[in-house]
């Protein structure tokens, strides 16, 4: 078994198994919101926290993405990078105040402006420490920092939603909160005081920073378009609690995003070694291989059980169940498309991000207007699957020509077509006896990967 796979298992599995923990904890606090706020109040808090998540990717410039890189280059000192990434972030957070001052005049958003701008400001923060983290070969308090952060979350939302009522104000204050807490354990595990050296700041290296990390900004930002301009749409054309119904069939589907985004963690890291050493195509082709088996396996199996895990939820959010598969598979590819879009990281041509991004976002939004429009919500769900899985095919071709990478599409589609089947038999309440040999074919036909797989996990 190659040393590198290897080591991308258990650099994942570390990193799974806090997400999953985390994720867990979570999950557990939905039928909490589903309680303690209406479709209305929660369609409108999701709504702004998808905001933010727009708002502090302006406000990071994509500088944890340059924390990351340069951290693992052994030409930068930590003390350099660190200080030069935050000094960079500061000062677009002190000009990001300027989008503030209209979104303050708003209805939607005015009573909300102060948590949101420190949401923001938190939240950019802490992308920058797990970055950092990340990098300074720190994982193990990564992985901690997300159990933390979970855990606060629990804390001040039963504080907040049960004991002092506050609605949607108080949710938003307890996800500023549980941003602290990572930030505050990050800080003294990394001995931040020590990392941030103003003399360390420098032109050059802001510049060297800047060059790198600028394509990912408007990539991120079209990324963050295709992942959430469905929300806004529903709200837009459905009304709020249509929004709120949405913003919970989204949560199921978020359990396979956020576990892409634990992969990507670990790929990214094993990803620029290989890249380094040579036969990185065979490399990448047996990680996806897995990575996509993975993928589809899991979103199968939630597929297979989203009726009677969201009908645990109060009754005004049950409908949630009929869009929550072709999310699903919306979010498998996401995270493929996450996958190759590495490979623009470790060979840093990020420039081809952006406009392979756009492409993908123009996709997601036409589409997204028509279906929304014509059917509703699922047709947001639809068109969200639409766009991923026309920016995995753009980004495979693309990077496949720029890498001599060969793709394996077959494999990828059969699986694909096997998830729709379950899809309908789901959604069209046929026997559960047709979706479980659906979930049965699917691992029929990925048998060498899940024995791969299985290898890497298991001592040699």
């Amino acid at each position: 078994m190659d040393k590198e796979y290897k080591t991308l298992t258990w650099t994942t599995i570390l990193f799974a198994g806090a997400n999953i923990v985390s994720k867990l904890l979570k999950i557990l606090l939905l039928p909490l919101y589903t309680y303690c706020l209406t479709t209305s109040e929660f369609g409108t808090a999701e709504t702004i926290i998808i905001t933010v998540n727009l708002l502090y990717q302006v406000f990071l410039v994509g500088v944890s993405e340059a924390a990351l890189r340069f951290s693992l280059n052994s030409g930068y000192s930590a003390e350099s990078v660190i200080s030069n990434c935050f000094a960079v972030m500061l000062t677009a957070s002190m000009a990001g105040l300027l989008l503030f001052i209209p979104m303050a005049r708003m209805p939607f958003f005015g009573e909300h402006i102060a948590v949101m701008y420190i949401m923001t400001v938190a939240a950019a923060v802490e992308s920058l420490l797990k970055a950092e983290a990340k990098g300074l070969g720190e994982n193990t308090a990564f992985a901690v920092s997300e159990i933390i952060s979970a855990a606060a979350l629990i804390a001040c939302n039963a504080l907040v939603l049960v004991v002092m009522k506050s609605g949607i104000e108080g949710y938003l204050w307890s996800i500023a909160a549980a941003s602290a807490a990572r930030i505050i354990f990050l800080s003294i595990r990394l001995k931040l005081i020590r990392l941030i050296v103003p003399r360390t700041v420098s032109r050059e290296m802001i510049k060297a920073i800047l060059k790198f990390s600028l394509p990912f900004m408007p990539a991120t930002i079209l990324w963050w378009i295709m992942d959430s301009s469905g929300r806004y749409l529903v709200m837009w054309f459905a009304g709020a609690s249509a929004a709120g119904i949405y913003a919970v069939a989204f949560r199921l589907s978020a359990m396979v995003t956020s576990m892409s985004v634990v992969f990507h963690q670990a790929w990214q890291l094993s990803a620029i070694r290989r890249y380094s050493q040579g036969g990185y195509e065979t490399f990448y082709r047996s990680a996806m291989e897995s990575y996509s088996t993975l993928f589809f396996a899991g979103s199968a199996l939630l597929i297979a059980f989203a009726k009677p895990v969201i009908m645990l939820l109060d009754d005004s959010y049950k409908d949630a169940w009929r869009y929550a598969p072709v999310l699903l598979i919306a979010a498998v590819f996401f995270a493929l498309s996450g996958l190759v879009c590495a490979n623009y990281y470790v060979c840093e041509r990020t420039s081809g991000v952006l406009w392979t991004s756009l492409a993908g976002e123009s996709i997601s939004v036409l589409s997204g207007v028509i279906l929304t429009k014509t059917i509703g919500i699922q047709g947001a769900a639809i068109a969200a699957m639409l766009s991923f899985y026309m920016l995995w095919m753009i980004m495979s071709v693309h990077t496949g020509r720029m890498l001599g990478i060969r793709h394996d599409y077959v494999i990828i589609h059969v699986d694909l077509l096997i998830v729709i089947a379950e899809t309908v038999c789901v959604l069209k309440q046929f026997s559960p006896l047709l979706t479980a040999l659906c979930i049965a074919a699917l691992i029929i036909v990925n048998r060498k990967p899940v024995s791969r797989m299985m290898k890497g996990i298991l001592p040699s």
